[in-house]
């Protein structure tokens, strides 16, 4: 078992590495375990939420605008940092129903926010990398916006900036379909 887990670890650094079995490389396979099981159940028992974080205008003394950012509360665990939970979902394909479930649920909430908040311009969605480069992304999105009778312009797909850099005109021209 400490073998494997040292060759994980050598592949995951890249090819040609050599690289000897230390307990701390034993604790770091074990966490990140321990979250792709947990990331599974929060999927499966709907464990994550969206916070709306405002964007202010001083001009306007307004908040013109927001961005819905995803929060996971494990049950025993408490509250688990995207920081440490996102590249966990990414690495493990979790990603892609999370993202899903993201974007459904910040479109259906758009609705009730705009209603409450008309001088709420948008709000921006974080998009991963794999979900944009899905062939249903712009269907799933359009019909999302339909089903929950969504103006697309009250959206802001965010992305971030190394998937641009890597595929920026790809990604322009996906993203230009929702019109």
């Amino acid at each position: 078992v400490n073998a494997d887990t040292a060759l994980y670890k050598a592949k995951e650094a890249g090819r040609n590495r050599i690289l000897y079995f230390n307990y701390e490389m034993k604790e770091e396979f074990e966490k990140q375990h321990m979250l792709e099981q947990g990331l599974r159940e929060a999927i499966k028992y709907n464990h994550f939420t969206l916070v709306y974080q405002p964007q202010y205008n001083v001009k306007t003394n307004r908040t013109e605008s927001l961005e819905a950012l995803l929060r996971w509360r494990h049950p025993e665990w408490g509250m688990i940092s995207p920081a440490e939970f996102i590249p966990v979902a990414e690495k493990s394909g979790n990603i892609l129903a999370i993202g899903d479930w993201v974007l459904e649920t910040a479109i259906r909430e758009i609705k009730e926010i705009h209603n409450q908040y008309p001088y709420v311009s948008s709000v921006a969605i974080n998009v991963s990398a794999l979900q944009l480069r899905e062939a249903d992304f712009i269907h799933t999105l359009k019909t999302l916006l339909k089903k929950y009778q969504v103006k697309p312009s009250l959206i802001e797909i965010e992305i971030t900036e190394s998937l641009f850099i890597d595929g920026g005109e790809e990604i322009l021209h996906t993203l230009q379909k929702v019109q």
